[in-house]
């Protein structure tokens, strides 16, 4: 679980480890650090640094035993260490002043960068942002699940409360919102300037920049065969050399049957340098039409447009299912609200983006717009339009509520 406010850290994991200790996952020993109760089975987060012990801020992992004699405790971390955490470490403090030792089944956004788990449950608040965001909902490697607290009842008493649609059409904003846009001071940064810029104009420079990229790759790797190429030259002609004199010297003692199988060796030896040449010089033809490798301020660019555009996709995932358009809707129906349903809507909306944008279509109401002339483009246009109704035929209707509000 990852969420923006400490506060709400602390409440997940105290919800969390009572599910916990109610469904009897914990050890009975209990160990007490800093108003904290730890037991064997507990998930904990590092929150200093600690060279000696091989743990740095933001490790995690699982207690494995709980020593009461000693007041330490053996962890196993998420990357298949058994670590020791003596009483000199939990009883340490961090720099700001805190405990040493967190309970780790929720985690901030901050030490969630660079973790990646199955599954991500990142509750959202009004404080989120464009950065935050992606850290946040990029975490799982199988899914990401964004959830939303409902208004208080007391705010019906000043103002009506929100629907379930402006609130998702908030947090969207909020996730558009960029917090380095806001507090950045230097203007001439080769990415200072890519939230202003339409998201065409980014794909197009993305795309020569990758071209490019991997034109340096290919260069690089040419040079790795070409040195291959010259040692198998090598051999081969040295094979062809030693061939052609035991071929002479068999033929002149006479022996023909030796000759002309030495003959037969050579032949292939100097076939091969045949070989050998040909591909050499493709290399240096293909050398010839090679794109400039990319400077070090084009290399800053490129990865900056790439976090760009990964970030731009996934406000646009969230904004297929908060506030769909009406193409949509007319194709696949409303957005289901079970999660499987969802998901699969979900793809095949995105699959409806991509193939509108490859091709320029604008038609508001027909998602693939009229059936198109053009070879590659019809073939695209019946697999989606396949796909739309195999969605009709497989997908399990619910009552038509866009989100599930969690309370």
């Amino acid at each position: 679980m990852i969420a923006a406010r400490r506060d709400d850290v602390a409440d997940l994991n105290g919800r969390a480890r009572a599910r916990m200790r109610a469904g009897q996952h914990l050890g009975n020993t209990e160990l007490s650090v800093d108003g904290r109760v730890f037991a064997v089975g507990d998930r904990v987060v590092a929150l200093r640094n600690a060279r000696r012990l091989d743990v740095l801020n933001g490790t995690r992992a699982t207690i494995t035993d709980v020593d009461l004699e000693h007041r330490a405790l053996t962890v196993h971390t998420t990357d298949g260490r058994t670590v020791e955490l003596p009483v000199s470490y939990l009883h340490a403090r961090t720099d700001r002043g805190g405990p040493t030792l967190d309970h780790g089944y929720a985690i901030t956004g901050h030490k969630a960068q660079g973790m990646t788990t199955g599954r991500a449950f990142v509750l959202g608040s009004e404080e989120l942002y464009r950065e935050w965001g992606y850290v946040a909902l990029s975490r799982g490697r199988t899914a990401n699940h964004l959830y939303l607290t409902a208004p208080t009842n007391d705010r019906d008493e000043i103002a009506p409360a929100e629907a379930p649609g402006d609130r998702l059409k908030i947090l969207t904003r909020a996730l558009q919102r960029s917090r380095g846009q806001q507090l950045a001071t230097d203007t001439t940064s080769p990415h200072a300037d890519l939230t202003g810029q339409p998201t065409a104009l980014l794909r197009r420079e993305h795309a020569e920049l990758t071209e490019r990229h991997a034109s340096a790759k290919n260069t690089r790797s040419d040079e790795r065969e070409r040195e291959a190429l010259e040692r198998q030259r090598r051999q081969a002609l040295a094979a062809l050399d030693s061939a052609t004199l035991r071929a002479q010297e068999a033929d002149e003692r006479g022996d023909r049957p030796a000759a002309t199988r030495e003959q037969a060796i050579a032949d292939h030896a100097h076939q091969r340098l045949d070989q050998l040449d040909a591909h050499t010089n493709r290399l240096d033809q293909r050398q010839q039409q090679d794109l400039p490798e990319l400077s070090a301020p084009e290399l800053v660019r490129y990865a900056a447009i790439t976090a760009e555009l990964h970030h731009r996709d996934h406000v646009q995932r969230l904004a297929l299912v908060t506030d769909p358009p009406a193409h949509l809707t007319a194709a696949l129906g409303s957005v289901p609200v079970g999660l499987d349903a969802r998901e699969r809507w979900q793809q095949t909306a995105e699959r409806i983006e991509r193939y509108r944008d490859h091709y320029g279509i604008t038609d508001p109401d027909r998602a693939l717009g009229e059936n198109p002339q053009d070879l590659r483009q019809r073939s695209d246009w019946r697999q989606l339009r396949h796909e739309i109704q195999h969605h009709h035929q497989t997908i399990t209707r619910e009552p038509d509520r866009r989100w599930e509000l969690e309370r």
